[in-house]
């Protein structure tokens, strides 16, 4: 196997493309066969052999990934042994940017709700916007908004929340 290297720690929901070389001195090599665990995740019968998974698929913590290549007659390898760690999966950040917590507003008039939302290992899915405790509504890209019509709303103070969701269902609220 070279790549990953021994020892390298993998992100959470990551697409990992494992890689190795192989030949024989007598014949053609006919496929490399790759494990996660010592399960089968596939075989590729052609130069560069490689085998992608996603990372998402398996628990965080440590993993041996393996490769045995066979050649034309049906023999294997010793096999080639990789120690990786899979990362937990971290959560996303969230932050109301506007308006400014203790603002004050007119009721009738249309507030636009503005959240900054990152994800430092994947991506974000959505964010989705509540009024004291109750949704308005969600946005799927940045920069992610709503308006927030107070029309229906009572005199007085009031909750803004955002909440963001990543790609492997982590969420985060502001």
């Amino acid at each position: 196997i070279t790549a990953p290297n021994e020892g390298d720690n993998l992100a959470f929901a990551l697409e990992v493309n494992i890689e190795a070389t192989a030949s024989d001195e007598d014949g053609p090599v006919s496929e490399v066969e790759f494990y996660v665990d010592n399960v089968s995740i596939g075989t590729d019968s052609a130069i560069p052999y490689s085998m992608s998974f996603n990372t998402g698929d398996y628990t965080a913590g440590a993993h041996v990934l393996k490769a045995i290549a066979r050649d034309n007659y049906n023999l294997e390898s010793n096999a080639s042994i990789v120690n990786v760690t899979i990362l937990p999966n971290q959560a996303p950040t969230c932050e109301i940017t506007t308006p400014a917590n203790g603002a004050e507003f007119t009721i009738g008039n249309n507030v636009n709700i503005e959240a900054t939302a990152t994800d430092g290992d994947g991506t974000i899915t959505e964010v989705e916007f509540f009024v004291d405790d109750v949704s308005i509504g969600t946005d799927n890209s940045s920069p992610y908004e709503k308006n927030w019509d107070t029309d229906s709303y009572a005199e007085g103070n009031h909750t803004l929340k955002a909440v963001a969701k990543d790609n492997v269902g982590a969420v985060t609220e502001d």
